[in-house]
């Protein structure tokens, strides 16, 4: 696994403050009149993406799938298949959601995982986790799980993951070594203070075979949710180079180079800032460098396990060694704006997270 999350390293060293070259910018989660508790027709959604910079969206409707005739893989905004499956804990329509990019179908296997009720049995979801991890190894490449709003409140309470989090970690283990789980830090409909926490206990758990990435996603129903949250793709191994005319002159992103960096981890998460992350070789003792660039006016932090502030800067760009087991063994930076209103129990606007870097 990488220890770089984010950017080929030479281009970071070569830019300047504030003159952050275009990532490629993609939705993750997103719904369509396909959902019973959206209106929002395919094409209205993909042309409001298109307006707002876009270069690929994953069409994420409840239990179901796009049909083949709206999925698009040539011409920007790419639109991908996936799907937001609700999981029956203890019962329907009772638990959390599990989104799955690169789903282009919901087989009887699935669903029955995904739908069956866990009850009686305790604690609840441990089974249906294992069938539903087991499920997804067995369909790589190509399908990635991701968290959904890990603190939504909804069904009944029910719709959170902090419950199931012993369950799910025993689950997501049993993976084979390099095949990620993704959370949604950044989701408007879940608190980002206690999502950040729970990616953060997640963390303690991962390792680089068994990587935990954090992303944003708009969750949205309808153009008024659409561009909240989302993820910056900078892709560096097999990709192309990020290094493109902005929007839109610049073609179509190569569907696997958006699984291929989403998969590595090549990306940020953010709800505004920008923000690029590298590792470069450093001299003794050190052995490593990190360098994080923004654009002026933006604060960056360093944090290690559990969210400790390790360094922080007032930016736009800063450089820290990286001794072994620095942070505890993991880092990862933080981008906030001064203006950012990072209440809690709110989701945070104006803020980018870099994935995590083991030390």
């Amino acid at each position: 696994m990488a220890d770089t999350a984010n950017v080929h390293a030479e281009s970071a060293r070569n830019s300047g403050a504030g003159n952050i070259a275009r990532p490629l910018k993609v939705q993750l989660h997103v719904h369509s009149e396909r959902s019973l508790d959206s209106h929002w027709p395919v094409q209205e959604l993909r042309r409001h993406y298109d307006q707002l910079g876009f270069d690929a969206i994953f069409l994420t409707d409840h239990d179901r799938t796009a049909r083949s005739q709206e999925l698009s893989f040539e011409r920007r905004p790419l639109l991908l298949p996936g799907s937001e499956l609700s999981l029956s804990m203890p019962f329907w329509p009772l638990g959390p959601h599990l989104v799955l990019l690169g789903v282009e179908h919901i087989p009887l296997d699935l669903h029955w995982a995904a739908h069956r009720s866990s009850w009686p049995a305790w604690p609840w979801g441990r089974t249906k986790l294992h069938d539903l991890f087991a499920w997804i190894a067995r369909h790589q490449p190509g399908v990635l799980p991701v968290l959904a709003h890990l603190h939504w409140p909804g069904n009944l309470g029910t719709g959170g993951w902090y419950p199931y989090l012993d369950a799910l970690i025993d689950a997501w283990q049993q993976l084979p070594p390099g095949l990620p789980l993704l959370v949604e830090l950044l989701n408007p409909h879940s608190p980002t203070d206690q999502d950040r926490r729970l990616w953060h206990t997640l963390l303690a758990a991962a390792s680089p075979q068994h990587p935990v990435w954090g992303v944003g996603s708009d969750d949205a129903h309808h153009s008024d949710e659409a561009g909240q949250a989302w993820v910056e793709l900078w892709p560096g191994v097999g990709g192309q180079d990020a290094s493109h005319p902005a929007h839109p002159s610049r073609p179509a992103p190569a569907a696997e180079t958006v699984y291929q960096a989403l998969a590595h981890g090549h990306f940020v998460a953010t709800s505004g800032p920008p923000l690029r992350v590298a590792v470069e070789p450093f001299p003794l003792p050190a052995g490593r460098e990190l360098l994080a660039e923004t654009v002026p006016g933006i604060h960056l932090r360093l944090v290690g396990r559990g969210g400790q502030l390790v360094a922080e800067s007032d930016g736009p760009h800063m450089r820290w060694p990286l001794p072994r087991g620095i942070g505890q063994g993991v880092v990862q930076v933080e981008a906030y704006s001064p203006a950012a209103r990072t209440v809690p129990g709110t989701f945070w606007p104006n803020v980018a997270f870099s994935q995590p870097i083991w030390t």
